[in-house]
């Protein structure tokens, strides 16, 4: 039966007084009469039980289902017990030592064991309450019901109400256990099977949260990273007391519960307070070096001993120090590290941005730059799979999850879309709002990379069509040297030879073959005309481009108007070029038009030469697909950069207009 919201709250907050009842009542005698005890012996648990009776109060009253809550006031209330229970067997009279000091020293002792269960649940169910997937449920149940099982038998075998090992008065050793119910024989086993049992599942918390870890966003990541950082510090800051500083044991061990309350308390809640960060983030660096530095002041001290030589305590010092000194520089890159597995590039979109820059300047190539700025998306946003595509390419890194998610960006360069970035995600992933931000901000940045890459690739294909055309040029000019003034040169120098002999023979005959001679002769010049025209017009030279298409207009038959600034000639290329997409035009007016009169404007416009050939014609249907002529107009104004425009109107004529960049012609390889 589900617990109201009223009834919820009664329950949390009865346990929270209860727990807190118990800490306070084990802490009046201590704080009374400083000689009745030492401070080790009952603040520990008293202030674990404050602390963790705060967070389960946070919990359960902003996240009354989650069951994190309720664990940490269980664990609040077995501190509590565990802390009461000690403080009765050290303050009971001598006469009054019965069965209620032995349940006393057996909640402390023995029933506060069930701790460890309590804390394993917490690392499992972070920061969620619930277990990494369903697949972890049996592992758990089995390991769980495995801890109780070994807690019960510790707690109800026959003996002592307290354990040989405890830190309670001596004379708790001569009572007997109020529960035991298993043989004592069994004390034994369970000494060697507390490690197996207790201890090391605390190591199946921590790869859970490394599961987490590997599947969350970015977001959910730092809260998972900080739990494991937190669980760890935790891990290491018991160990360094119990086996070091067995002096410090109990203040270590308050350490590293209050760190890991704070961080339980900020993931659950799904906070980032920057004070509980930085608190676990630099225990758990400075943890990790004084466990370093303990370890080779203790590596030297054994070898030392081994060697016959002592080690004074001022030379461990000395050890220690000069180790910790040499560790600085260690110690700066830990942090970093720390902070990257923290917030990844989140915290430094400039490290993602560097990464894209390194990925993507590689190679020039649109695929090489597509695959890259996928790889630098994926490594950014810890992705499995990522994807580019732009101008017609893609490039992808890593496989793509089958049951995943998906996110994208746009690849802009401008306002101008260019492509689309995405990123495959694992099964029940999304992007925060973080990491939309960074994945647009790739998308922009890399936007630039790849209009840079796709600028390349035109320059590339401009240069190899021009490349072809010129090869083609050189063919069509050997093709017609070679096939049409070659043979006549040729016909020409035997038939000279032939005619000397026929000179004094037959006069007449000789004549004859002279004027069939000049014939051949002024065909082969008309060729040779033919082929230096296709190079370059001559009325270009002559003439310049406006007298050049008047003159042309007039040998098709056409009533020519030109208006033509004067301006200065543009270059070769650029003259050619409008001089044969304007004579394809006056051809088209002569053939077509059904009128004579054209009209044909040059002009300088900015740093364009514009043409503008405009008829009185017919005029062209509309629908009708563009001919033969039009398109090679249009190929030749794509060479240079520029662009051919038709406007036609049916019995209002055509207007021809071409538009050359002046620039594009001093590019033009000779």
């Amino acid at each position: 039966m589900e617990l109201t919201a009223r009834g919820t709250a009664v329950v949390a907050s009865t346990a929270t007084a209860v727990a807190l009842a118990c800490a306070g009542t084990a802490a009046w005698p201590g704080l009374l009469d400083a000689e009745a005890g030492s401070v080790a012996g009952w603040a520990k648990p008293v202030l674990l039980a404050a602390i963790m009776a705060g967070v389960g109060a946070v919990l359960t009253t902003a996240r009354p289902r989650n069951p994190l809550g309720w664990l940490a006031l269980a664990d609040a209330l077995l501190f509590g017990a565990a802390a009461l229970g000690a403080q009765w067997t050290r303050h009971a009279p001598d006469g009054d030592r019965g069965s209620a000091v032995a349940w006393a020293a057996w909640t402390a002792d023995r029933f506060s064991a069930f701790l460890v269960v309590g804390v394993l649940l917490l690392l499992l169910l972070l920061p969620d309450g619930r277990l990494p997937s369903r697949r972890w449920r049996p592992v758990v149940g089995a390991v769980v019901t495995l801890q109780c099982v070994a807690v019960g038998a510790f707690a109800t075998v026959r003996g002592p109400a307290a354990a040989p090992d405890t830190s309670l008065p001596g004379y708790t050793l001569q009572l007997p256990n109020p529960v035991g119910v298993l043989p004592p024989g069994l004390a034994g086993r369970l000494d060697g099977l507390d490690t197996v049992l207790l201890q090391l599942p605390l190591l199946l918390g921590l790869v859970a949260t490394v599961v987490r870890l590997r599947r969350a966003a970015a977001e959910e990541r730092v809260r998972v990273v900080g739990v494991l950082l937190a669980a760890s510090t935790f891990v290491l800051l018991v160990v360094i007391g119990h086996a070091w500083w067995p002096q410090l044991a109990d203040a270590f061990d308050v350490l590293a519960g209050a760190l890991l309350a704070l961080q339980l308390t900020a993931t659950v809640l799904g906070r980032r307070p920057r004070l509980v960060a930085v608190l676990v983030r630099q225990a758990f660096v400075h943890t990790v070096l004084t466990v370093v530095v303990g370890g080779v002041a203790i590596g030297i001290g054994i070898l030392l001993t081994r060697r016959g030589a002592d080690l004074p305590a001022f030379g461990t010092a000395v050890i220690a120090g000069g180790t910790a000194l040499a560790l600085s520089p260690f110690r700066a890159r830990l942090a970093r590290l720390v902070h990257r597995l923290l917030y990844g590039d989140l915290a430094d979109p400039y490290r993602a941005l560097q990464r894209l820059a390194e990925q993507t300047h590689r190679e020039p190539s649109i695929d090489m730059v597509l695959g890259g700025l996928a790889a630098s998306a994926a490594a950014s946003l810890r992705a499995p799979w990522s994807a580019a595509s732009a101008g017609g390419c893609v490039g992808t890194w890593g496989h793509r999850p089958a049951d995943g998610t998906e996110a994208g960006a746009d690849l802009l360069h401008g306002s101008i879309r260019l492509g689309a970035l995405s990123v495959g995600l694992g099964p029940g992933r999304r992007l925060g709002t973080d990491e939309r931000r960074l994945l647009a901000e790739l998308g922009r940045h890399g936007g630039v990379a790849v209009q840079a890459a796709l600028l390349a690739e035109d320059v590339r294909a401009g240069r190899q069509r021009l490349v072809v055309a010129r090869e083609e040029e050189r063919r069509r000019l050997r093709r017609d040297l070679h096939d049409e003034v070659g043979p006549t040169l040729a016909g020409l120098a035997m038939q000279l030879g032939a005619l000397r002999p026929l000179l004094h023979a037959d006069p007449a005959a000789a004549a004859d073959r002279l004027l069939r001679l000049q014939d051949a002769a002024a065909s082969a010049l008309e060729t040779v005309r033919r082929v230096s025209h296709g190079l370059r017009p001559p009325a270009l030279d002559e003439l310049g481009l406006a007298g050049a298409l008047r003159q042309l207009a007039e040998s098709l038959g056409l009533r020519v108007s030109v208006v033509a600034p004067d301006a200065p000639r543009p270059p070769a290329a650029v003259e050619v070029a409008g001089y044969l997409i304007a004579a394809e035009a006056l051809h088209n007016v002569a053939r077509h038009a059904g009128s004579p009169d054209v009209e044909v404007s040059v002009r300088r416009t900015g740093g364009d030469v514009e043409l503008r050939i405009r008829d009185a014609g017919t005029g062209v249907e509309p629908g009708r697909p563009a001919g033969v002529g039009l398109q090679a107009m249009r190929e030749r104004a794509d060479e240079l950069g520029g662009n051919v425009v038709v406007e036609s109107v049916p019995g209002r004529g055509t207007t021809v207009t071409a538009r050359l960049p002046i620039g594009a012609g001093h590019e033009v390889p000779a």
